[in-house]
């Protein structure tokens, strides 16, 4: 937006005023904004139009200093009449409401001045202890500085209103002041209209912001109402930006992305919402020119889409943060980036320090430079090499909870802390060190980390095993009738990673027994347990499962999970085997073939399969068309899978197939069926060389692309296999059917016979024909085929089975008598 006018107008508006005795209402607080090394603004409203006037010196009692009238600009309701050349605020401003911005400049570096607002002589606001505005230090470190960063507060509720009064007792506590206030976007919920900025921003935060500079963002719920790619609308009514690199940095031409200096850190805040993120487009320009020209020790960067979370949003999901990280974070980190920060996600999430995490889904290996928690009085500060350097490490914060927490799809694999409750953050430069604390709404410290730039740090490689925000995945098998297995996998899967473990619900410890094995459960057991690595200087969180035993049943089965990472690959249309993707299925458009390898599957030889089928997890959204093939590997052994080239699309297959439709995946981590697999998979066990035990593979290709838990991504939600059987052979399951009858009488005083029976699901596949014969007496001649009405198949009470109810009169409309006969025939 730009915010110009005449001097003469003013004037004239000025000259108007003294001819009324009117004075006009405040009805929005003075507020600071756009400081810089020798001035500041000061805005405010009245319900009439003013000879606006701001005096300002060194103390409440002494302003005698004022501000020109023509740096005073002056805006006005979009109703107003008379006033045409005056510039008009956006359509949701109430009627009557005049906007005044007044420019203090020619001041001293760093330093502090009282205001006072008035309407000519007469005092309308400040002229208090609590009406001032500092000029913004020097670029050398110097005095310590303070931010307040937070994002989604807008609602004007009690939690928002709890987190502020939390930050402020903590400030008043330690008796540092905030030097400027950060907020992320999403400051005036719903729709970002000028009402709700004035109720759930200027009258929630009037005490800080009348003394204190705020830096904002625009969030999604400002995009409603306002444009960025126009620099219009509330939000833009709301807060002045150096467009014009009034504060430091290169000119951006717009008050949507900016940049500015406070002492010796460089700000740069970008539109994340409706501003092009293509590497060629301008704000991905004019970040590369402002960055190229920066020598400020620091470089913060701050936008409303994280690029990193998997709280209330999904950075792996939507294209804002999506695009954010792949565009946006790579410039960034060429150019020495030391923080991102970011709101949107209603979460507190903050990564370990981190470079060049950019691919789709998130992935924390090999960019990860130090996984500890950053804190000094736990694994120790995170360290950098004093001045900026490309990729020498960057900590993201998502700072997104101001007015409380919501829901979360999970835990990101770079992050370090993930906490769903409301709160903020303050941001403390001391001399070389960063220290950043996020206080929940109740005044809790519930974090803290440093970031340190001191001297010179060698370069560093990414970890090869660096700490995850999960504990060891407990999975359960049952592969023998009655009797349930847990396996506990270490995470991250490292050599010398150990899994201490209880079976009584207690918390284990380094004492507790370290697992060897599978754990046989034969009474519902609560497993909890967690790793230990890196000689025991990493430790996971702790995983907590409920574990019940097999309930035993007529039916046998197996259910058997993936146990290691090469039992889960992918290949690309180049025939490029990926033995360790964070996910498994159709992954991208280049991929063709997934396979899944199950071991120890004790199914017996020439076993009838009643059901089978795999289960997979969604690690993404999945909306296009797909449609799969499964096979299974021809062979009596399954061999491990490899990086060879085509070493899935080669494999021997069966003859058997099941096509999948593959369904809109619209949840994350909701568990989802494969199609019937019973043909396929009595394929390989109908071989004469197979075994009880032997291993099986499957073999999926297909077009449409489906993410899914893979081992590497989240073991305890990788794919899972069951096979339902039965040892005897297909047609004695088929004829055991369990037929039963009973009779009724009409009105008419006809008996009719219903009856019910189950079938083979695959009975057409494998020739079988099912009819059903009555008798008065039972001799071999009378036997006679009913005519049946098909009531419908109703849910089978075994896998692989149909329970069917038929309707049964006796041929040529005769009555059945008091005794008759029924049986079931299957024949091939």
């Amino acid at each position: 937006m730009v915010r110009a006018h005449s001097p003469i107008l003013v004037l004239g508006l000025v000259c108007g005023m003294s001819e009324s005795p009117a004075r006009g209402e405040v009805i929005r607080d003075p507020y600071i904004q756009l400081t810089t090394r020798s001035s500041s603004v000061v805005a405010w409203r009245t319900d009439q139009s003013i000879a606006p006037r701001v005096r300002y010196g060194p103390a409440p009692g002494n302003l005698s200093q004022s501000v020109p009238a023509e740096q005073i600009v002056m805006r006005v309701s979009p109703e107003m009449k008379g006033l045409p050349e005056v510039p008009r605020l956006g359509q949701s401003t109430p009627e009557g409401v005049y906007q005044f911005e007044a420019t203090v400049s020619e001041l001293a570096v760093d330093s502090k001045y009282y205001y006072g607002v008035f309407d000519g002589d007469t005092l309308l606001a400040g002229g208090t202890e609590d009406a001032f505005f500092h000029t913004q230090p020097r670029a050398e470190p110097g005095r310590p500085l303070r931010f307040w960063v937070v994002g989604d507060t807008g609602d004007g509720g009690i939690i928002q209103r709890n987190v502020y009064d939390a930050m402020k007792a903590y400030v008043a506590a330690d008796g540092r002041r905030l030097d400027a206030f950060v907020h992320l976007g999403d400051m005036a919920y719903d729709d970002g209209i000028d009402p709700m900025f004035q109720a759930n921003f200027f009258d929630v935060y009037a005490g800080t912001i009348s003394n204190t500079v705020t830096w904002a963002t625009m969030g999604n719920h400002e995009g409603h109402t306002s444009d960025g790619t126009l620099g219009i609308g509330p939000y833009y009514d709301a807060y002045v930006l150096p467009a014009d690199g009034e504060a430091g940095g290169v000119p951006s031409g717009s008050e949507a992305y900016y940049s500015f200096d406070f002492g010796p850190i460089h700000f740069v805040c970008l539109n994340s919402h409706d501003e092009a993120r293509g590497e060629a487009d301008r704000m991905a320009t004019w970040l590369r020119q402002d960055l190229a020209q920066n020598d400020s020790e620091w470089l913060i960067a701050f936008w409303h889409h994280p690029p990193y979370s998997k709280g209330s949003h999904h950075s792996d999901l939507e294209d804002q943060l999506i695009e954010m990280r792949e565009v946006m974070m790579p410039i960034l980190e060429d150019h020495g980036v030391d923080m991102v920060l970011a709101g949107h996600s209603h979460i507190y999430e903050r990564s370990m320090l981190l470079d060049r995490a950019y691919v789709t889904p998130t992935d924390p290996f090999g960019v990860i430079l130090d996984d500890g928690d950053g804190n000094a009085d736990g694994d120790g500060s995170y360290l950098k090499s004093a001045h900026l350097h490309p990729h020498g490490g960057t900590v993201a914060v998502v700072s997104g909870h101001g007015r409380g927490s919501g829901l979360s799809f999970g835990l990101s694999p770079v992050h370090r802390i993930s906490l769903k409750e409301g709160g903020s953050v303050l941001m403390d430069l001391e001399g070389d060190t960063m220290k950043v604390t996020m206080l929940n709404e109740e005044g809790v410290v519930r974090d803290e980390f440093q970031l340190i730039k001191r001297g010179e740090v060698a370069p560093r490689l990414p970890l090869s095993d660096p700490w995850c925000p999960f504990g060891p995945a407990i999975v359960a098998s049952e592969r023998t009738r009655g009797k349930v297995q847990a396996h506990l996998i270490a995470q991250p899967d490292v050599p010398d990673a150990t899994v201490h473990y209880t079976l009584d619900g207690s918390e284990p410890s380094p004492a507790s027994p370290a697992y060897g094995g599978p754990i046989d459960i034969g009474a519902p057991t609560t497993i909890k347990a967690f790793s230990v690595w890196r000689g025991g200087e990493r430790r996971s969180p702790v995983t907590t499962r409920e574990v019940l035993p097999a309930t035993p049943g007529s039916l046998r089965y197996v259910r058997i999970p993936l146990l290691q990472a090469e039992d889960d690959a992918v290949e690309s249309g180049l025939g490029i085997v990926d033995l360790h993707s964070s996910t498994v299925g159709i992954t991208s458009p280049e991929a063709s073939w997934f396979g899944l390898r199950f071991q120890d599957v004790r199914v017996p030889r020439d076993a009838t399969i009643l059901s089978s089928f795999f289960v997979m997890r969604p690690a993404l959204l999945g909306m296009d068309p797909a449609k799969w093939t499964v096979y299974a590997d021809l062979s009596n052994q399954t061999r491990s899978f490899t990086e060879e080239i085509g070493g899935l699309s080669t494999r021997p297959r069966t003859t058997a197939s099941a096509l999948w439709n593959v369904v809109a995946w619209t949840g994350i981590g909701h568990q989802l069926s494969s199609p019937e697999l019973a043909a396929v998979v009595e394929e390989v066990v109908h071989r004469e060389e197979w075994a009880a035990g032997n291993s099986i593979g499957l073999l999926i290709s297909g077009a449409g692309e489906r993410s899914a838990d893979s081992f590497d991504g989240r073991a305890a939600g990788a794919p899972e296999f069951w096979v339902v059987y039965d040892e005897r052979d297909a047609l004695s399951v088929a004829v055991d059917g369990g037929l039963t009858a009973h009779v009724t009488m009409t009105p008419e005083g006809e008996r009719r016979l219903f009856a019910s029976f189950e079938i083979l699901n695959s009975a057409q596949a494998r020739g079988f024909v099912y009819t059903v014969e009555g008798s008065p007496t039972m001799e071999p001649e009378s036997w006679e085929t009913l005519n049946a009405s098909f009531a419908g198949t109703l849910q089978g009470r075994r896998p692989g089975l149909s329970h069917l109810a038929f309707e049964m009169s006796q041929p040529d409309g005769g009555i059945f008598g008091e005794k008759y006969f029924l049986r079931m025939r299957v024949v091939r």
